[in-house]
């Protein structure tokens, strides 16, 4: 009986020898990935979250790290589809919510870092960092209530953390209790005399507090500190003006516009400030600067408005399946911003779909042309040639879309219908293995594959 036993417990490991060894091997891929990343090496490191994708194709791991090292890369079209699939893989655990959250912080998608943050912390399976991420989220967004909430629990973890007083304070501000801020950035200060940035919130929360003589020598010390910081300086000013000290808040507020960083208040703040130093005529200058800034600015965001409302209707009538509709809401986004390259994208892929590919062109075009660097684009490029039967050209946007991002199901079998349409029928089987790998819930690329192969082996 024992012998029995022992003779089944070995057949089962051999059994399970191939899949452990299959299990190590992705393990080895997802580090080599980390390793070629860490040393700088993108394309590497691509390379090998794509193999470790075709063999764990439901494992979000290799989408959220290729996507937060594009991110790093600066290619945020690439890293945001990237970390699009990662989600809709299902993002589990703390340290890699937290990862996933840092990089759509990076590409200035708060609203999107937020939302598994959120998730997490309403089960209590956030962690500290993951907090803290959130009480920031929170804090930028100026939801007060909410980032103090956040930053309560945060408090309970990391009681000692550095940065807990000062975040707390700004919050303070915001929720406009002046002594409990105040208290906060007093505390941050101490522990940190050296940074311009708790020096500028302590003259802020005194500002607030109208302890202008006090808020004047916090401003100061943080214009000290940081010297041409137009923020800074333009606290400063108005700490003066507030003090009567006409001639220094003019002598700050005209340092700040000369920044870099100037924008549209200090013009404001400067007119009114020349106005009580007697200089009438300088006042109507600045003041007229400050009223055709402001103007182009209420333009830009009204632009801006409008274009966003007619994207997403442009969006709903294609989803409704009134492309035709959708096609003219996307028209008039070009006329107001004729370089913007999701509405190129979505027109493309809505002429390509349609087999209309003369009138993809010009949009083809210019999503090479703004974003060289895009995969995407150069995939889109790389359909069109293929429908205008320009198999050479195709191939060589193809191929740049997969140096790009190697990990892509939908490049790999492009790649492999332009291999298959030149009778390179390895090469169409192999770029069509890996497009099941990839993606092998697909039926079409599991039909393209079972075709190359009946003919590789008739």
């Amino acid at each position: 009986m024992r012998r029995s036993i022992l003779i089944g417990a070995t057949a089962l490991c051999w059994l399970l020898l191939p899949s452990m060894a299959s299990a190590a091997e992705g393990a080895d891929l997802l580090e080599q990935g980390r390793r070629s990343a860490r040393a700088g090496e993108l394309a590497s490191a691509l390379q090998a979250f794509a193999a470790y994708k075709q063999q764990y194709p439901d494992d979000f791991r290799p989408y959220l790290y290729s996507g937060i090292e594009l991110a790093k890369a600066g290619r945020e079209r690439d890293a945001a589809l990237e970390l699009n699939d990662a989600a809709s893989r299902g993002l589990e655990g703390g340290p890699e919510v937290v990862e996933y959250a840092r990089a759509r912080i990076q590409l200035g998608d708060l609203r999107e870092a937020a939302r598994p943050l959120v998730e997490l912390e309403a089960s209590g399976q956030l962690p500290a960092e993951g907090l803290w991420l959130l009480a920031d989220i929170h804090y930028r967004l100026k939801q007060a209530p909410e980032a103090k909430q956040v930053l309560d629990k945060f408090a309970r973890l990391q009681p000692n953390d550095p940065r807990l007083n000062l975040r707390r304070g700004q919050v303070y501000i915001y929720l406009e209790q002046y002594e409990k801020a105040l208290t906060a950035i007093e505390e941050a200060v101490w522990a940190a005399p050296d940074s311009p940035e708790r020096h500028f919130e302590m003259a802020r929360t005194l500002y607030y507090g109208i302890n202008f003589e006090a808020a004047k020598t916090a401003a100061l010390k943080a214009v000290q500190l940081a010297p041409g910081n137009a923020e800074y300086l333009h606290l400063l000013g108005i700490i003066c003006d507030r003090l009567e000290q006409y001639d220094e808040a003019v002598k700050y507020l005209e340092q700040a516009a000369a920044s870099p960083q100037a924008f549209n208040r200090i013009y404001f703040d400067l007119g009114n400030a020349l106005r009580k130093a007697g200089e009438r005529e300088r006042t109507r200058e600045v003041l007229q600067k400050y009223r055709d800034l402001h103007n182009q600015s209420e333009e830009q965001a009204n632009r801006e408005k409008t274009i966003e409302a007619l994207v997403n209707q442009g969006r709903l009538q294609i989803q409704d399946g009134d492309i035709g509709a959708g096609r003219e809401s996307l028209l008039r986004v070009l006329q107001l911003d004729p370089d913007h390259w999701l509405i190129h994208s979505l027109l493309t892929k809505i002429y390509l779909s349609s087999g209309r590919p003369d009138l993809a062109r010009p949009h083809v075009q210019k999503l090479v042309e703004i974003d060289p660097q895009s995969s995407e684009g150069h995939y889109l490029a790389g359909m069109y040639w293929y429908q205008k039967r320009d198999l050479a050209k195709a191939l060589t946007h193809a191929l740049k879309s997969k140096q790009l991002r190697p990990g892509d199901a939908e490049v790999h079998n492009l790649l492999g219908n332009i291999y298959f349409g030149q009778g390179q029928l390895e090469e169409a089987a192999e770029e069509y293995a890996a497009a099941v790998g990839l993606a092998p819930d697909r039926l079409d690329f599991q039909a393209n594959h079972r075709t190359v192969e009946r003919k590789l082996n008739p």
